[in-house]
C-alpha cells in the first residue's frame, strides 16, 4: 500500500491531467518519481483506434473490470524473475474512473536502443516470454518493440501492459 501522500498525489495527477501516454487499454499519468497511475478504458468509454483490431466477439469489459483483471493477472503471474512493474494498489478517482497505482519503470523503448542493447533486449524478451508461459500466459503482442522498456543503466528489459496477454492453461 502506498502512503496517504502518494494517494493524494495520484488524485492531483488526475485533476491536473498529467498524462504521459495513452493506448488502447488506458492512459498513464505521472504521480511521483517512482509511481505512475494507469487509468483503464472500458466499455463505458469511447473506443481508441487501436481497438479496431480486437476481436468483436470478445465481451467488452468496464474500466473497473479491466482494472481488476489486470491487477489480478499481475498477482497471478508473480515470479521474481519476471520483470514487470510492481502493482501497488487499485485506485478510483472522484469521478469513478478506475486504475492501478504502479511502479515506474525507467527505460527506453527498444526502437531507441543501439544495436548491442537491442540484441540484449531481444535475448531477454525471449527469456521473459518463456518464464511467462511457465505461468500459463502468452505475451501478446509478441514483439519486444511493443509494451517494453529497456533500462540501459541496469541492462534489463521490462514488460508492460498485461491486458492482452493470452491465458494458455
Amino acid at each position: 500500500m502506498l502512503s496517504k501522500k502518494a494517494i493524494e498525489s495520484a488524485h492531483r495527477a488526475v485533476a491536473e491531467n498529467n498524462v504521459l501516454a495513452s493506448g488502447s487499454d488506458g492512459r498513464i499519468l505521472y504521480v511521483t518519481r517512482n509511481v505512475y497511475l494507469k487509468l483503464m478504458w472500458g466499455s463505458e468509454h469511447e473506443i481508441f483506434p487501436a481497438d479496431q483490431f480486437k476481436d468483436d466477439n470478445e465481451p467488452q469489459l468496464s474500466a473497473r473490470e479491466n482494472t481488476i483483471l489486470e491487477f489480478e493477472r499481475r498477482n497471478e503471474i508473480y515470479n521474481p524473475k519476471i520483470r514487470i512493474p510492481k502493482y501497488h494498489q487499485l485506485f478510483e478517482t472522484e469521478e469513478g474512473e478506475h486504475g492501478i497505482l504502479m511502479q515506474r519503470i525507467f527505460g527506453l523503448p527498444v526502437r531507441e536502443l543501439n544495436e548491442k542493447q537491442r540484441e540484449e533486449a531481444f535475448r531477454q524478451y525471449d527469456q521473459q516470454c518463456e518464464l511467462i508461459e511457465q505461468c500459463g500466459y502468452r505475451v501478446i503482442p509478441s514483439t519486444p518493440y511493443v509494451n517494453t522498456l529497456f533500462n540501459t543503466q541496469r541492462g534489463r528489459l521490462f514488460l508492460l501492459d498485461l491486458m492482452d496477454w493470452e491465458k494458455i492453461n
